[in-house]
């Protein structure tokens, strides 16, 4: 899946018409910023969800300010509704507020279910104060 694909989605659900970009310009100009912190704020989660199942670890760049729109998503499929509802959210942000509370809502149920999936590990305690 294309960055596009995303930004394309987002605009879809907040009522606009994504295939042209009169009218649109400024949600395309704002998008970039916005995907690229959601990859940096969620790579790490990427990383566990694939390490819990058992998918193949990947390096994601964090240190990007902007996506390029035609690159690949490099996080998981499972992640990509979760950064279109947070695009979306960001997007209309200014607009109208409560339509953007919605899909920040929704983006962080996705969050909290992808969370809610992985599994715990058990790790011995470390004994901070040497007290042992």
């Amino acid at each position: 899946m294309l960055y596009r694909d995303l930004i394309q989605s987002a605009i879809a659900i907040v009522c606009e018409n994504a295939v042209v970009s009169f009218g649109n310009e400024d949600y395309y100009a704002r998008a970039p910023y916005l995907l690229a912190a959601f990859v940096t704020q969620y790579a790490k989660l990427d990383g566990d969800y694939r390490k819990a199942n058992g998918i193949e670890n990947k390096v994601i760049s964090t240190d990007a300010a902007a996506i390029e729109v035609d690159e690949e998503f490099p996080l998981c499929d499972v992640f990509a509704p979760a950064a279109i509802y947070h695009l979306a959210a960001g997007l209309v942000i200014d607009e109208n507020e409560e339509m953007s509370d919605k899909f920040f809502d929704r983006y962080i149920n996705a969050i909290l279910e992808i969370r809610k999936n992985l599994p715990s590990l058990a790790e011995p305690i470390v004994d901070r104060y040497g007290l042992t």
